[in-house]
């Protein structure tokens, strides 16, 4: 399975829960309708819009918990392949700043430093040399594209 394919699963599986979001009273009360809930009381938050039966919660739980990314991130190939998406997909070539936080980021909780510090956030996320040679690799690949693409 590669990156891309791994996030298609994991949206999926995530469509597939019954959750619904809502940012107005109207999709409010057509999602409690489409979920069959009846009692205001039986709803819960999830964030970012998001609402489900509090019964839902568990199913949410077991998905989040599912994610098995850090696993997959020691394949070097994939950890290449998911390292050079994120980067096109927070336009690394251009974000200055803060462009090794913004793709360590998509692979786990790391703790923004001022110096954008790649090493920092490789140790906070526990990865292994061949995860970190992946993302050199990836590196160096989306700069070369983005060079010969004009990106800039």
């Amino acid at each position: 399975m590669n990156y891309r394919e791994y996030r298609a699963q994991r949206q999926y599986e995530f469509n597939s829960l019954p959750i619904f979001f809502a940012f107005s009273n109207e999709q409010f009360d057509n999602g409690m309708k489409k979920l069959g809930i009846e009692d205001i009381k039986d709803v819960r938050a999830i964030g970012g819009g998001g609402y489900c039966h509090k019964d839902t919660i568990p199913k949410l739980v077991e998905f989040t918990n599912s994610d098995n990314i850090d696993e997959l991130m020691k394949d070097p190939e994939f950890a290449e392949d998911a390292i050079y998406y994120e980067m096109g997909n927070h336009e690394y070539h251009i974000n200055t700043y803060q462009g090794n936080w913004d793709v360590c980021s998509c692979f786990g909780n790391v703790e923004y430093n001022e110096w954008d510090d790649p090493a920092e956030y490789f140790k906070q996320l526990g990865w292994e040399q061949q995860t970190i040679d992946a993302y050199e690799r990836a590196r160096k690949r989306f700069l070369k594209a983005a060079d010969e693409n004009g990106w800039y």
